[in-house]
């Protein structure tokens, strides 16, 4: 039966247990292919950061140790495979409770026992069920429910006489019966790894596997894996983002293709050599070649005066350029979409189709303004490549649970896997790109105790790199709150973004008719810039997004402002964390940091701890006042 790539990467993952027709499956192996034109180095770079996580509470299993995209390898399903399991079958009938279970290779034996009728061989009159009943624990291991461990021990001595004896309403605390003996033994099951005892859970509670995946703007660039080779192809990454590159009338290409010394190669070149045999003396070869590089310098010189210049203006707390790079990768990826469009072409467009609502749609960029947002995008083909690298059990958390690595094929345990592999589907989706007004977002950060040194910032590049030097990102642990090792800036920044995508994503479910668990979001704090975007499970387009982009801005924005107001569970709420599952939650699979720095004090203000609200009044009206020079 076909499905989907998109619901087999979330839904049939190997070891997953699956509802299948009358029966119940786990999936045992993946039939792929390995993704080409994939940024491949990014993806790695990022899947190595979160696992690193886990690693730091010694919880990462089956992961290299190093972020080697040759350790790895991105695959796309084309084709699982299952088998009938849990082997574990009780009777219907209430006065016979007969237990059967097999090995999980005994799967052949169950038609044999049971014939195609499947009634009961004890008792003749009931009908046999497979029970649903698995173990799951911390450190990643699945079992299904059974007495056969019981076997060893001969606390059960014969497989074919047991009952299920269902003393209590929990399956805790129900015990199998072996019928010869009449010896009674629990269904719980201690995990000697562990030691945690294991309850019988039904295989479909969300606990039994979380999935660790990442999502990414997809772009097949030949150059892509170069850029993230080396900090001097990050750096260069970052100047063509602060315009560094059109200045110098060159591309990243170019600047990317480059390499060798100028120097070296005048020095060998014919000219020199003909102007020594002519006995031209060094100190005027020396002239006459700066002379030559003022006037027409060469690729490589405009490079190494292009790596200078960003090292002078862009100085990452942590020297990493590459952290930095990659939000501004996916920044300007985004923006290089043909079918992209800005708010003010949807006011354009609807003046010369003279629209009915055209007197409203000429308020969009206004109303965006208010709330902080400077430039505001529409993409029709974003290519999101939704990835999945591992799972935990139980728990998600780094320090509470192990992540651990897929394997293709549960039958040999992956033993003749050397590459770890990265489940991954592509797909085209819409999305809405926000992009924040830096100035704004600097005086609400001074307004809350950060200090800015206003006079050096007088044009946009400075304003970007002020965000570059002073957001630290690799202090952003999508599983962890930022800590207080983080600047403050960091903290203000990281929170007021995430607070404003959880208001507009929460509102826009219901302005374009998607629930709020299919939308996503891409938090940039470095640029500042939102990204929220479908998480389409279907090979094709609503448009959702681009009727709510052309038509819906001002009940979308209006709604989110209304919603941060106000929490059901105020003054508790707005008190402590200011977001909670009544106000700012949303699912985890929907948000980037596990709901965690939020709070809508950011966005209205709070008295107890003196924060500045970024869309309160009284700083709505400072800004009007510093713009119009009072």
């Amino acid at each position: 039966m076909k499905r989907p790539k998109t619901q087999v990467l979330y839904r049939f993952l190997p070891s997953m247990f699956v509802d299948f027709h009358k029966c119940i499956v786990q999936i045992t192996k993946w039939d792929c292919n390995v993704m080409e034109n994939i940024n491949k180095t990014r993806i790695v770079y990022k899947i190595h950061r979160n696992v690193n996580s886990f690693r730091r509470f010694n919880n990462a299993k089956g992961f290299p140790l190093k972020p080697n995209p040759d350790e790895y390898v991105i695959l796309e399903p084309r084709r699982v495979e299952g088998r009938v399991r849990p082997l574990t079958f009780l009777c219907n009938n209430g006065k016979c409770n007969a237990a059967f279970s097999f090995y999980p290779n005994e799967s052949s034996k169950v038609i044999r026992k049971f014939g195609t009728e499947f009634k009961c061989p004890k008792c003749k009159s009931g009908n046999i069920f497979q029970w649903d009943m698995i173990y799951h624990d911390t450190d990643g291991k699945l079992e299904q429910v059974d007495y056969l461990h019981y076997l060893y021990s001969k606390k059960i001595t014969d497989r074919d006489n047991v009952k299920l004896l269902r003393h209590g309403k929990k399956p805790s605390q129900w015990r199998w019966r072996d019928t010869i003996t009449g010896n009674e033994e629990s269904l719980n099951k201690r995990n000697f790894e562990t030691n945690h005892i294991m309850y019988p859970k039904p295989f479909r509670i969300s606990s039994v596997i979380n999935l660790h995946g990442e999502e990414f703007i997809n772009v097949s660039e030949e150059d892509e894996e170069i850029i993230f080779s080396s900090q001097d192809a990050a750096k260069l990454k970052i100047a063509e983002y602060l315009g560094l590159l059109e200045e110098k009338n060159t591309t990243l290409k170019d600047m990317l293709k480059t390499k060798g010394s100028l120097r070296a190669s005048l020095e060998t070149s014919k000219t020199v050599e003909m102007m020594r045999k002519a006995g031209v003396d060094e100190k005027t070869i020396s002239k006459m070649l700066e002379t030559l590089r003022k006037e027409n310098p060469s690729e490589h010189e405009k490079k190494m005066e292009i790596l200078e210049q960003i090292e002078n203006m862009v100085k990452p707390t942590s020297e990493n350029y590459a952290n930095i790079a990659l939000e501004v990768f996916d920044y300007l990826e985004t923006l290089s979409l043909p079918n992209k469009k800005e708010i003010r072409e949807v006011v354009r467009e609807a003046e010369i189709e003279n629209k009915p609502n055209v007197h409203i749609i000429k308020k969009f960029p206004n109303v965006l303004e208010r709330i902080g947002v400077e430039k505001a995008f529409i993409a029709r083909d974003l290519t999101i490549l939704s990835t999945i690298y591992g799972f935990t059990r139980k728990e998600n958390e780094p320090d509470k649970a192990v992540l651990n690595r897929f394997h293709t094929s549960l039958e040999n345990d992956g033993e003749d896997e050397i590459k770890t592999p990265i489940f991954a589907v592509r797909k085209k989706t819409e999305a809405i790109i926000f992009q924040f007004d830096r100035m704004k977002i600097l005086k609400w950060l001074a307004e809350n105790g950060v200090k800015i040194e206003f006079e050096k910032l007088k044009d946009e590049r400075s304003l970007k790199c002020w965000f570059l030097n002073n957001i630290e990102n690799d202090k952003i642990d999508r599983f962890f709150q930022i800590g207080n090792d983080a600047n403050l800036q960091t903290r203000l920044v990281y929170n007021l973004l995430h607070t404003i995508s959880h208001a507009l994503l929460i509102q826009a479910s219901f302005q374009c008719g998607y629930e709020k668990d299919s939308l996503g979001e891409i938090i940039l704090p470095t640029i500042p810039a939102i990204i929220l975007y479908y998480k389409t499970a279907n090979d094709f387009q609503l448009g959702g997004m681009y009727t709510l982009f052309e038509n819906f801005i001002i009940p979308w924005i209006d709604d989110a402002k209304e919603l941060v107001k106000s929490c059901i569970y105020d003054p508790l709420c707005k008190n402590d964390k200011g977001a909670c599952h009544a106000c700012l939650h949303i699912s985890e699979g929907s948000c980037q940091h596990f709901n965690k720095d939020l709070g809508r004090h950011y966005l209205i203000g709070r008295k107890k701890d003196g924060i500045c609200g970024f869309w309160e009044s009284s700083f709505l009206k400072k800004l009007r006042s510093d713009e119009n020079g009072l």
